[in-house]
């Protein structure tokens, strides 16, 4: 008997489930309903894979800038790098402006980057540093 009550139970449901809501509005022949949808911020960047100290500049760039409108994207780097080998380090100087790119501007824009070449070491041979890059979304 239990078995059968909960098939029956279980039927109808499935049943109530099935059926269509049936809106009775005589008086409104239209409706609305509100539709929204929220945009991810997001962007793209990119910085040179090397740079050579006393050579040719490089290319920070960012593109499909997609940011909220009271906000903009900066791109910055330290003043100088250090560049090591096994016997010495020395310090170069980065020229680098930063990269600011503000909300609106989805195709993004770019900014030359270079290493001048280092003075006062010591011994002859390879030297090599990692210059450090960061994105940041801020308040305009």
């Amino acid at each position: 008997m239990k078995k059968r009550i909960i098939a029956i139970a279980t039927a109808l449901t499935v049943f109530a489930a099935g059926m269509g809501v049936t809106s009775f509005a005589a008086d409104e022949p239209n409706q609305s309903t509100t539709v929204s949808y929220t945009a991810v911020q997001t962007f793209t960047w990119s910085v040179p894979a090397t740079l050579t100290a006393g050579g040719a500049a490089g290319t920070v760039e960012a593109s499909n800038v997609i940011i909220a409108s009271d906000k903009k994207l900066e791109i910055t780097t330290a003043d100088e790098v250090t560049l090591t080998n096994s016997d010495d380090s020395v310090s170069a100087a980065v020229t680098f402006d930063g990269l600011t790119v503000n909300a609106g501007t989805t195709a993004g824009g770019s900014e030359s980057v270079s290493v001048s070449a280092p003075t006062g070491f010591k011994y002859a041979g390879t030297y090599t540093g990692t210059l450090q890059f960061t994105a940041s979304v801020v308040n305009q």
